[in-house]
């Protein structure tokens, strides 16, 4: 992804206390301002964008491409590096202020937030610290989730055909290419130490519209892909039932699909356009210790409790399988893990109260940061960067292209978006890095090349013997379901959620 970790991890081992966890057979309970896990209640195309993508090893994937809360002349601007948000509850980053510009700046005083109490801006960016690629995406690249197939029938112009059986799918595609952005962490990293407990008080007491930062949910980019024409889909859409069999076309620069159970945005959509778009983007989150925001922060009432959704593997069909209701109870833990298709659930024919509670798009770096929290309840701040969950995606271990000058033409996701998926990917996490605790401060640190090597060669040569597929869910899969149960269990018996978006 460009981003690297640099030199200061030798200085860092050498000094800070090391909590090796290459693998955590334990559950964790659910760490007080992060957004509770629950199962999807209804399909909802940007999510499905996002988690579908994640395995792509890109970053976050922008659904929407770039979207703004700024005012003229600013409302057309890309997300850059330096930038400081949040993602919002439809799953757009929020700008609040840029790290590198004064406080007077007009754009850091643009943003409907005031700026942190001291804000003091880091030096910016000297060349050496920035890593361009202008054509890291060739014109006509397209990056597919798992299970989606693509057909070139013409590369001039671009005429593609798109098929797919899964029951959730995403692919984008980039007419014209995209650039490549990335900037060194270190400095960042610093800066941020000093500065991240009072922007987390400043971003949850300052919320836009009622809306407050969860624990975990402040970005700061340190890399962007951009382009200037995109066009994405997902499936399904909302409220869609019948075949999984999904196929669309792209030619004429638009596309089509031979049925209308897929949703797609493109850049074209907007009625001014904007002059770059954002398509992924990468950058560090910020957490604080549960005990902390308990002390800091009071509970937000239910309407305001955030939650992610995030689903066990369907059983095989050809028809796409309904989504939990709530009138179905969600089964012991034991039996979420020994066999996730299993979606079986007791009946409550009960009149329904309703538990009001406010979407936040999923991000896996919650997980691995309430991890790393509960392993080391003494340190007061937590620190992940998406280079980590993006180095161990599926798809990166096969394609190894995070440090190449140019990505394939064609990118294919290895890994899904459910539950045992992003398992799988903790499981990755946590056997090639280690967390380490510096002045009260987590990080994940890699372990060694040899050792990261040799534990991925194992890996590998293990599940090449094998006979048949691995069994799952391994202890990460084991780990979020049970995150999931003790979301589900925030409604009784005989009440049910209504997720505002």
């Amino acid at each position: 992804m460009g981003n690297s970790q640099d030199g200061t991890t030798n200085d860092a081992n050498k000094s800070a206390k090391l909590n090796a966890a290459p693998t955590i057979h334990k559950n964790i309970t659910h760490i007080a301002g992060f957004p509770n896990m629950i199962l999807p209640r209804e399909n909802h195309p940007a999510q499905i964008y996002s988690r579908t993508l994640f395995a792509s090893g890109n970053g976050y994937p922008m659904w929407l491409g770039s979207t703004t809360s700024l005012p003229e002349p600013y409302k057309r601007r890309a997300t850059c590096i330096g930038d400081v948000g949040y993602l919002n509850n439809i799953g757009t980053f929020t700008f609040a202020f840029n790290i590198f510009l004064p406080s007077d700046d007009p754009l850091n005083r643009a943003s409907q937030r005031r700026l942190p109490a001291g804000y003091v801006p880091l030096e910016p960016p000297r060349e050496s610290e920035i890593q361009k690629i202008s054509g890291y995406f060739a014109p006509g690249s397209v990056i597919l989730s798992k299970g989606v197939d693509v057909a070139r029938l013409s590369e001039a112009p671009l005429h593609l055909t798109f098929n797919s059986s899964e029951s959730e799918a995403a692919f984008l595609i980039l007419p014209e290419g995209a650039s490549r952005e990335d900037m060194s962490i270190s400095r960042i990293d610093e800066y941020l130490k000093k500065h991240a407990l009072s922007w987390i008080q400043h971003f949850h007491y300052h919320s836009d519209n009622g809306y407050a930062t969860p624990n975990g949910g402040i970005y700061i980019i340190t890399g962007c892909d951009k382009t200037k024409s995109y066009s994405t889909a997902a499936f399904p859409k909302r409220n869609v039932k019948g075949s999984r069999e999904m196929s669309a076309q792209y030619v004429d620069g638009k596309l089509r699909y031979n049925s209308s159970s897929t949703a797609s945005r493109a850049s074209t959509d907007w009625r001014d356009p904007f002059e770059e778009n954002c398509i992924f983007f990468r950058g560090i989150r910020l957490a604080l210790k549960d005990t902390e925001w308990n002390l800091q922060f009071d509970e937000l009432p239910p309407s305001l409790t955030p939650i992610s959704v995030l689903g066990h593997t369907p059983p095989i069909s050809d028809q796409l399988i309904p989504v939990k209701r709530d009138s179905e109870e969600v089964q012991a833990h034991t039996d979420i893990i020994n066999d996730e298709s299993n979606n079986k659930y007791s009946d409550d024919s009960s009149e329904h109260r309703t538990v009001r509670v406010l979407n936040y798009p999923f991000h896996p770096s919650d997980i691995i940061l309430q991890i790393m929290l509960s392993e080391c309840p003494g340190a007061q701040l937590a620190f992940v960067n998406d280079y980590v969950w993006s180095e161990c995606s599926e798809k990166n271990k096969k394609g190894r292209y995070r440090d190449s000058i140019k990505a394939p033409l064609t990118s294919r996701c290895i890994q899904g978006s459910f539950i045992s998926d992003f398992g799988a990917m903790l499981d990755a996490i946590f056997q090639t890095h280690k967390i380490v605790e510096a002045d009260g401060v987590l990080s994940l640190v890699p372990n060694s090349k040899k050792k990261f090597f040799l534990i991925s060669w194992v890996r590998g040569l293990r599940n090449r013997l094998r006979s048949k597929p691995p069994q799952e869910p391994a202890w990460g899969a084991e780990l979020i379901s049970d995150l999931v149960r003790q979301g589900e269990a925030m409604k009784d018996r005989g009440e049910k959620f209504h997720i505002s978006y």
